[in-house]
């Protein structure tokens, strides 16, 4: 999956449909991009669609493997998010920091929110940037299923992860396009 803001087909609309209803639901935004490609101009497009939120939106940037590709991030900083985190998902690289940031930055919960005892994360991007990975990573299980096709994940697949006594619901949606 992966979100692509402008395609009206009918799965993109459909797939579109459900991250919005996710981001609606969400306390916090994870939004996804390929730290191995250069911005587009969805990934820009997008990034508007999550400032107007008006929710916290951490920038991860997926596919690090390395010291030396974070020197190449300067792209990045051009999308306007304060908080910004190079991962490898599939190394588990940043994963940590992100959680720990996670847990420091989450907004007052609201009350249906403290009665579910959980903070819901949604997990937004293009197609192919690593969400499924990253939620897998996540959660220390493979909750999503991971392919180098686009389009794999088709709904939304969420997981709980308990970290230093915070409960989680992560979204991995299907992707915007």
């Amino acid at each position: 999956g992966g979100i692509v803001p402008g395609e009206e087909t009918e799965i993109p609309a459909k797939i579109l449909e459900q991250a919005e209803i996710a981001i609606e639901a969400a306390s916090l935004l994870y939004f996804v991009v390929d730290g191995r490609s250069s911005i587009t101009a969805p990934d820009q497009e997008l990034a508007r669609r999550l400032r107007q939120t008006g929710k916290p939106v951490f920038l991860v940037v997926n596919k690090i493997d390395s010291n030396r590709q974070i020197g190449e991030l300067a792209d990045v900083y051009r999308l306007g998010f304060e908080n910004v985190f190079p991962v490898s998902a599939e190394h588990g690289r940043g994963i940590t920091e992100l959680l720990d940031q996670t847990v420091e930055t989450l907004p007052a919960v609201p009350e249906e929110e403290a009665a579910a005892g959980e903070i819901k994360v949604s997990i937004i991007g293009r197609p192919n940037v690593g969400k499924s990975t990253l939620l897998n990573r996540l959660v220390g299980e493979e909750r999503s299923m991971v392919s180098p096709i686009a389009g794999t994940t088709r709904d939304a697949v969420d997981s709980v992860l308990e970290w230093e006594g915070t409960t989680f619901r992560f979204v991995d949606t299907a992707g915007m396009r």
